[in-house]
């Protein structure tokens, strides 16, 4: 019999195998069926429901929440060392099994989400889950790990089966602040306001409870994800004020010392403040949050690269062209070889600077347009590299990477390997060809299929081999404008087929 983590993620293996979901399709597939599973009795509830408040909630679960003491990546780095020292040795002397090895594969499961080590994760989470599932529901250790894959999925975006496997811990658990604030930001990130903010709002209520009895509770992570459930509704004026609260709620947990928490709750005001157009504001909230981000994170957290990309965009709105460049393509570098790879991402930040190069710092000759663009190849490379490592599946969003990739190698003057790229793009299209799409999903597709098709010719029939010596750009190349890659609302459907 297969257990509940196996069938719930073979439900969602299309989401699991590719990270650029639309969010309208996670929002499909957010109805979860959920399995029967054996009931619990209320001791064993009780007892269990104390691991939840014990690890935290979905933002860094390596970070204690109201003890003040500041994050230190180097620390962090120290810790997983010892762990994976000590997780070796307990192996070897007492076996996987023995309670006090699982203990410490834990302590280390939680540094490694933390520090989004999601490959190693995953490693590790797949042979300890038939050890705790065979030990039972009603086990400590079989909560423990539904709660990491929850962690785990839900830092690698796929998001339904986080949501999932939290709901299956409320069954077993019953309902604490610290869950159901894991289940609103579940919903929150599928695009599904109303339950977000009713979880939200059970979180708090929940809270005035377990205060009167003396537990630890963690009210600004409430706080910020209803401030993020207004925003996201286009209440932007209205969200501002409750992020900013808990934005000072947690400065004052850590007693001003720098956490990774802090360094959200800067994000989510700088990118309301964006909103508003108040683009001095929201530059110091994101220059910040990169500053600890990087002192606690680490300089190539994905945590950073989010944070250098809206950065880059703020600086464009600006007008800092230069410092845009530098932010977005360190940000495109850094999600192009994370272990949970967001294509999205990269086809934005791609976008961002083709336009960028092409439309805004306007290269004079085609030696320049060459030079702006072969900086991007190997970070490109670095992309297909770790979409081949982690399968993603062919997709919609799979092409329209391969399309923008052709472009920016077309424009590197790399003809050969752009022509590659292409052909891949239009395969991939080809194949995908049939799959059910409304009306204006199918004129992106279309949009997309004719463009590729256009720089194949264009490849084909008129561009030779790039030049040693600079030159004027010609007219007669037909030279093509910059690469364009339909918006985030009119890209093509992203429904997938398995490779």
């Amino acid at each position: 019999m297969k257990s509940f983590v196996a069938s719930i993620e073979e439900q969602h293996n299309v989401e699991g195998k590719s990270s650029s979901s639309s969010s309208s399709a996670l929002k499909r597939r957010a109805e979860v069926r959920q399995t029967s599973s054996t009931s619990t009795s209320s001791h064993h509830r009780s007892a269990i429901s104390a691991i939840i408040e014990e690890q935290g909630k979905l933002e860094p679960v390596t970070t204690p929440a109201l003890d003040g003491k500041p994050e230190i990546w180097e620390d962090q780095i120290h810790e997983e060392e010892d762990l994976k020292r000590q997780v070796s040795w307990m192996r070897s002397e007492y076996g996987l099994s023995d309670e006090r090895t699982l203990a410490r594969v834990f302590d280390l499961l939680d540094v490694w989400i933390g520090l989004y080590r999601l490959d190693e994760t995953d490693s590790l989470l797949k042979e300890i889950l038939p050890i705790c599932t065979e030990l039972g529901t009603s086990s400590v250790w079989y909560v423990k790990v539904i709660q990491a894959i929850g962690f785990c999925r839900w830092k690698q975006s796929q998001f339904s089966v986080a949501l999932a496997l939290f709901l299956e811990m409320e069954k077993l658990v019953g309902v604490c602040s610290s869950l159901c604030e894991n289940i609103g930001h579940t919903y929150n990130s599928m695009g599904n306001y109303p339950k977000a903010e009713e979880y939200f709002q059970r979180s708090l209520d929940l809270i005035q409870t377990e205060s009167a009895t003396g537990r630890k509770t963690r009210k600004n992570g409430v706080l910020l994800g209803l401030g993020l459930v207004k925003d996201r509704r286009g209440r932007t004026l209205e969200a501002l004020p409750i992020l900013i609260q808990a934005l000072e709620g947690y400065k004052h947990d850590y007693k001003g010392g720098d956490s990774s928490l802090v360094a959200k709750a800067h994000m989510s005001v700088g990118k309301a403040y964006q909103k508003t157009n108040s683009l001095r504001q929201a530059e110091e909230h994101i220059r910040e949050a990169v500053r600890i981000f990087i002192k606690t994170c680490g300089a190539t957290s994905p945590l950073t690269a989010h944070a250098l990309g809206v950065l880059g965009r703020i600086l464009l709105q600006k007008r800092d062209l230069m410092g845009a460049q530098k932010a977005l393509k360190r940000a495109l570098y850094l999600h192009a070889n994370e272990d949970s790879i967001h294509l999205r991402t990269i086809i934005e930040i791609l976008t961002e600077l083709s336009n960028l190069h092409t439309n805004q710092l306007k290269p004079r000759s085609k030696e320049d347009l060459f030079n702006s663009f072969t900086q991007y190849v190997p970070i490109v490379k670095d992309a297909i590299e770790n979409m081949e490592k982690h399968h993603v599946n062919e997709n919609d969003d799979v092409a329209v990477f391969y399309k923008l990739a052709a472009e920016t190698a077309l424009f590197a003057g790399n003809y050969p390997y752009s022509k590659k790229l292409i052909k891949i793009a239009l395969r991939i299209l080809n194949n995908l060809a049939d799959v059910d799409r409304n009306d204006s999903e199918q004129m992106a597709f279309r949009n997309v299929l004719n463009s590729c098709n256009q720089t194949l010719q264009l490849l084909t029939t008129q561009l030779v081999p790039r030049p040693s010596a600079s030159s004027s750009l010609p007219g007669s190349c037909q030279q093509p404008s910059s690469p364009s890659v339909p918006s985030t609302a009119s890209s093509p459907s992203r429904k997938c087929r398995k490779s």
